[in-house]
């Protein structure tokens, strides 16, 4: 099968599309993002006002073991697709689909066990069932997992869009509808399972690859060295995500943990999913200034500003207004808890969070998969140190802790990230001129 064939066909979208600048890419999946704002939170309203806060607790539990184990397969392959030649293409596709496949199978096995051992730790059986019905979904990402990746390669961004907002949409009717019929966590697991098919189908519908077989190892060597880093890096940067969530359980219980994942998912849910808008048209945008004009430093720096501008405009309004729309919008109860200091301080973390993976993309980019992993590797030993210290005392103080490591690890990593790829950018003009 020829590179060409793989690539979708070069229609007068897609040539304009190419044109488009970084910040027009961050405006198609904005605005998908923005919509998907407006139904979680009509989702978590109705979700707040349904759900007590033990079963928040249970939530915070059942989604943190799930994107744990998740973590190893979401980009697994997607990223040294789109980083890869035209020349490389045909190979990687069919040894990806095959590695899709067997390392899905592989983490639907371990989710069943983390669900039980984390339901006899905890001593709550309710998690057991629950954790398993989401491993499902492993059995489904297979079937367009390539072409996902494919389509990204392409700038396809005002699908992955659309298909983002309609299975938005899909799933905030469903979690609405269950969870006022009193389904309890189910009202936000089933949906989870239930919408994914529509991502399969879209992604298929728009790339015309398929697998001749379903057997391909033959680029083995290079999808796993290059994605067992991004598969290992994804790993740590989940459980950086979710240790507070393990901790807070762990030291203070099911309800104080209902009442952090609230405080997280209602202050920083909004962020990050402008964080990953930007993270989406980040890494086709820099691979493609890479392959262009060898390298993506000006173009990363831009980025970098315009990620830092975004992210701060959104959390200083946020915080502006939070004493204001949580008793409004999600209800009393949760002020009286405690939540509002602590959505206020997780809010402001979102800005390090995504200055941080602007440059683990910029080193993707400029082929330094490795680097990346050694620098997350590193941080999050600091990170799980520094929460683990902090845990005893309170979520205010794990929530500090979360904003204070990131914001002394950016300068760091900002100067190595720097280093490393001018460094390299300079042995390949040393290398040209000999």
């Amino acid at each position: 099968m020829t590179a060409q064939s793989l690539a979708v066909q070069n229609t007068p979208t897609m040539q304009r599309q190419r044109s488009y600048p970084f910040l027009a890419w961050i405006g198609w999946l904005g605005a998908s993002q923005l919509i998907n704002r407006v139904l979680r939170l009509a989702t978590t309203v109705v979700v707040a006002r349904v759900l007590l806060p033990e079963e928040y607790g249970l939530l915070a539990l059942i989604f943190t073991v799930h994107e744990l184990i998740s973590a190893l397969l979401r980009h697994s392959t997607q990223t040294r697709l789109i980083q890869a030649s035209e020349s490389e293409l045909p190979g990687l596709c069919a040894t990806s689909y095959t590695v899709n496949w067997l390392v899905s199978l592989v983490l639907l096995g371990v989710q069943v066990l983390a669900a039980w051992a984390v339901s006899h730790f905890y001593a709550e059986p309710g998690l057991f069932l629950p954790v398993c019905v989401l491993g499902l979904i492993y059995l489904q990402l297979p079937f367009a997992m390539v072409q996902t990746a494919l389509n990204l390669r392409q700038g396809e961004l005002a699908l992955v869009a659309r298909v983002d907002s309609l299975q938005s949409m899909l799933d905030a009717a469903l979690t609405v509808l269950l969870a006022l019929a009193g389904w309890g966590v189910w009202a936000l697991v089933l949906p989870k399972l239930l919408v994914t098919p529509v991502w399969i189908a879209a992604h298929r519908r728009r790339c015309a690859w398929r697998p001749q077989r379903w057997w391909c190892l033959g680029q083995w060597h290079s999808v796993g060295g290059y994605c067992g880093n991004v598969m290992l890096n994804d790993l740590l940067c989940t459980l950086r995500n979710h240790i507070d969530y393990l901790l807070v359980g762990y030291f203070w219980g099911p309800e104080a943990l209902g009442v952090y994942f609230f405080a997280f998912n209602a202050g920083l849910g909004i962020s990050l999913s402008l964080q990953g808008a930007i993270s989406t048209a980040l890494l086709p945008w820099l691979c493609e200034q890479t392959r262009s004009h060898g390298n993506a430093t000006a173009a990363f720096y831009r980025s970098l500003g315009i990620t830092a501008g975004l992210m701060s405009l959104l959390v200083l309004t946020q915080t502006l207004l939070v004493d204001w729309y949580v008793p409004l919008v999600f209800g009393q109860r949760w002020v009286d808890l405690g939540a509002v200091p602590i959505m206020l301080v997780l809010c402001w973390s979102a800005i390090p969070r995504a200055m941080a993976e602007a440059v683990y993309l910029w080193l993707r980019a400029n082929g330094h998969p490795q680097w990346v992993l050694r620098c997350n590797s590193a941080f999050t030993l600091v990170f799980c140190l520094a929460l683990a210290f902090a845990a005893p005392s309170g979520m205010m103080a794990v929530a500090w802790a979360v904003l204070l490591v990131q914001l002394a690890w950016i300068p760091v990593l900002l100067v190595f990230g720097h280093r490393c790829v001018a460094g390299g950018e300079a042995r390949n003009a040393q290398f040209v001129i000999q």
